[in-house]
């Protein structure tokens, strides 16, 4: 009975590959799509050496491959490219590369010029080994029938057990993700599709902030596009500022919120379809839902990649450049943003519960959707704040905690003066640590005085400044590292700027937590105990001081003013 339900909700919801798929192939005219002369492009370039670069244009709008049926592909690609695509995205496991190829042969054969075109494909999860990287696409490219690719990208950031099973499971049926590959151990396989001409240009898909990070923190050859899940219930507002910070051109799937989604997924979840804000909008524009969903990526500079095998629906969705979403147009869809995914594979296990399905990969989909829920939002968007608990309140199950023998100690983080002398006077076991953000910049001395007065140790995060806070915050404020100052004590001791900012921590008795996942960084942060600053070393540093924070939360708001993002909270300080 439940397959049988599972089945009938797919044949309903199947919005793009329903009965239309099957109709007729006809000859047309090369090029013929309205407004084929009108689409925009955006520009990438890899610098591969100081002495070459690959240059090149992405089509903001593209033909998606993913779950179209077999048999029917093909055709699909055939059409998109011979009416006016330029933007065909493929991936090995997506399992259709070959019939993705005779359609990219038979437009060529037609007249289309593969310098005119765009391909995009992606590694697998089962091919993170730096070894197995330059193999996976020789065989994507013999799949394609094609001699290099403009595209390639690691298609999800979480690894699967190295080998030709797709989906590798234990003997207890769960997934074998094998050994963790690091992932700047695959990107260097992927520079090297580089190097060798397979491929002109290397992106992610998938990555959160952190991960992009890291990756940027190790390449040779930076990553150009980032491909994620995007439509108006998940704007990816954030993500975009980071990525134009990053020079990295973002890509959305599943514009129209992945409506044909794998049977096995979540399909109880609300439909963009069918949100009457966007039908609204569609019937003032005299378009389709579909229509104002494709568009509202181009009208965000978001390169957008919308699938059908559809042919009628192909060349629809491709004839949206004869409209603009107006500014208000653009935030009425933007107000609807709930950071709700389609795109994430979940199962339903032993005690009948919906779970991610690789939520406990190290680098798996669990470090999204979590962090979303650890920030839960009111319906316009705006920071939930609930019940306002007093911090006594919070005390008591923090005392019972250590009384438990569940933590030998307890104490605060950010909190203000004002608020811990609260919870001393309420408390029966004393906070013995406070936790604040603490460098150069800020040198909370005050702040330490009080702690020694009531016998707490203070303890300092973002040493460095926070150079890798994340993308919504403000990246406008000069940098730690940027100082002369700093630079020229770091050059009297022959050591780093980093190494001068964590030992300033040090030699006030500060404790001090400089972050990193590059095992050489994380070396050399610790070996900062063959020198101390002198006294007029420290008084050079503290003089420094300008009270600048760069762990304050902040967004734009509809003003396009930057403004601290829970400033509106009664506990903020």
């Amino acid at each position: 009975m439940a397959e049988q339900l599972i089945k009938k909700v797919d044949e309903t919801i199947d919005y793009v590959n329903k009965s239309g798929g099957d109709e007729e192939k006809k000859e047309v005219e090369l090029l013929s799509a309205v407004g084929y002369k009108d689409q925009t492009f955006a520009k990438l370039v890899t610098k591969i050496d100081d002495k070459k670069s690959n240059e090149g244009q992405i089509p903001l709008l593209g033909l998606g491959t993913w779950l179209s049926k077999p048999g029917k592909v093909a055709a699909a690609v055939e059409h998109a490219l011979k009416i006016g695509y330029r933007h065909i995205d493929a991936a090995a496991i997506y399992q259709n590369e070959k019939e993705v190829g005779a359609g990219i042969k038979a437009a060529l054969a037609a007249g289309i010029k593969r310098e005119d075109i765009f391909i995009t494909s992606k590694l697998w999860n089962t091919k993170h080994d730096e070894k197995d990287v330059v193999p996976a696409l020789k065989k994507t490219l013999s799949d394609l029938g094609l001699e290099y690719i403009d595209l390639y990208l690691i298609h999800w950031p979480l690894t699967l057990k190295a080998g030709d099973d797709l989906f590798p499971k234990t003997e207890d049926g769960k997934m074998d993700y094998g050994r963790i590959v690091p992932h700047e151990e695959t990107w260097k396989g992927m520079e090297e599709c580089v190097r060798l001409g397979l491929t002109k240009h290397i992106g992610i898909s998938n990555f959160t902030e952190a991960q992009i990070d890291n990756v940027l923190k190790n390449c040779k050859i930076r990553p150009t596009v980032l491909q994620c899940e995007g439509h108006p219930y998940l704007a990816q507002n954030a993500l975009r500022e980071y990525c134009e910070k990053n020079q990295i051109v973002l890509e959305a799937y599943s514009p129209l919120g992945n409506p044909a989604r794998p049977a096995g997924w979540d399909h109880s979840l609300i439909r963009v379809l069918d949100n009457e804000e966007l039908k609204k909008i569609a019937e003032e524009l005299k378009v389709t839902v579909a229509d104002v969903c494709i568009r509202y990526q181009l009208d965000r500079g978001v390169v957008v990649i919308p699938k059908s095998v559809t042919l009628s629906r192909i060349k629809s969705n491709f004839e949206i450049w004869g409209f603009k979403l107006s500014k208000d147009q653009l935030a009425r869809i933007d107000k609807l943003n709930k950071n709700q995914r389609y795109g994430i594979p979940t199962v339903v296990n032993d005690d009948g519960k919906r779970v991610i399905r690789d939520g406990n990969h190290p680098f798996g989909h669990g470090q999204i959707l979590n962090m979303e829920n650890l920030f839960p939002k009111t319906e316009d968007g705006k920071m939930d704040y609930g019940r306002i608990v007093p911090h006594e309140e919070t005390w008591k199950g923090m005392e019972e905690c250590v009384k438990l023998g569940l933590t030998k100690h307890i104490g605060l983080s950010n909190f203000t003066e004002a608020q811990i002398d609260n919870v001393l006077k309420n408390c029966t076991i004393r906070p013995t640590v406070l936790q604040c953000e603490g460098h150069p910049y800020l040198a909370q001395t005050a702040l330490r005085e009080y702690c020694e007065k009531n016998q707490i140790v203070l303890e300092a995060y973002s040493p460095l400044g926070n150079p890798t806070r994340p993308a919504g915050w403000d990246h406008s404020l000069k940098r730690v590292f940027d100082n002369e100052e700093l630079k020229k004590l770091a050059e009297e001791l022959k050591v780093t700027v980093a190494d001068v900012c964590i030992r300033y921590q040090l030699d006030r008795k500060v404790v001090v937590i400089p972050k990193s996942v590059t095992p050489s960084r994380i070396k050399s942060n610790f070996e900062v105990w063959g020198f101390t600053l002198n006294k007029d070393q420290l008084s050079r540093v503290e003089k420094l001081n300008a009270n600048q924070r760069y762990g304050i939360p902040t967004v734009v708001n509809d003003e396009g003013k930057r403004v601290i993002r829970d400033g509106g909270h009664p506990f903020w300080p």
